[in-house]
């Protein structure tokens, strides 16, 4: 079993666990291109709370507080309600959620634009190692899994638009495994994960 990326444990804040412990419970693993709002109430929930509220603190820094409250809607498939936040946030992390939302707009090349306004990203080396997990884990039964974990091993950074370009390919290819598409989920949850951390230990100073 992979191990979850998402890593709170120094949030003081209730609500942020709570809302992070319903998302992490959900029944099926946030599609590439959702239709629609996972849980609208959750949405609503999100929607009506300050940032200082969520994170139960007054002091985060503002923009990384937003990019937490978008992560989290981006989590719940909200995918307006996120890109009304990440596009006004004036970092590689908010362009970074602003490039998510669009991969799973799903309107591919307006997400690589905006993964080339995030560069190098903090969180990817660990995306990498953790995508390396996910297809390690199915890679003794599946074609698909042992040929993107070469691809991966193949480069040393995190390549976010060789990504961009897998989910491209499940999205467009009806006839396409559902087993691969349930991978490249998979992957997808754990750089959400990954993010949501980063930005929540940025907006308290923590990281």
């Amino acid at each position: 079993m992979i191990t979850p990326a998402l890593n709170l444990t120094d949030a003081q804040s209730t609500n942020l666990a709570s809302l992070a412990a319903r998302l992490q419970n959900r029944d099926t693993l946030p599609p590439l291109a959702p239709k629609e709002s996972w849980n609208e109430g959750l949405q609503a929930v999100l929607e009506g709370m300050e940032e200082s509220e969520l994170l139960g603190r007054d002091d985060a820094d503002p923009d990384y507080a937003r990019a937490v409250k978008s992560g989290l809607l981006l989590w719940n498939d909200s995918l307006n309600e996120s890109h009304s936040i990440s596009q006004g946030i004036p970092n590689v992390t908010g362009s970074y959620w602003h490039g998510i939302m669009h991969r799973r707009e799903p309107d591919f090349s307006n997400a690589k634009y905006w993964f080339r306004q995030v560069g190098d990203h903090p969180i990817f080396p660990s995306l990498r190692e953790q995508a390396i997990g996910v297809f390690r884990s199915v890679e003794d039964t599946s074609e698909y899994a042992r040929m993107r974990l070469q691809q991966i091993e193949g480069t040393p950074q995190w390549d976010p638009f060789a990504f961009v370009d897998w989910c491209e390919e499940a999205v467009s290819n009806s006839q396409g495994s559902h087993d691969e598409a349930h991978l490249l989920e998979a992957v997808q949850l754990r750089e959400i994960e990954l993010l949501i951390t980063h930005s929540y230990r940025k907006a308290v100073g923590s990281d």
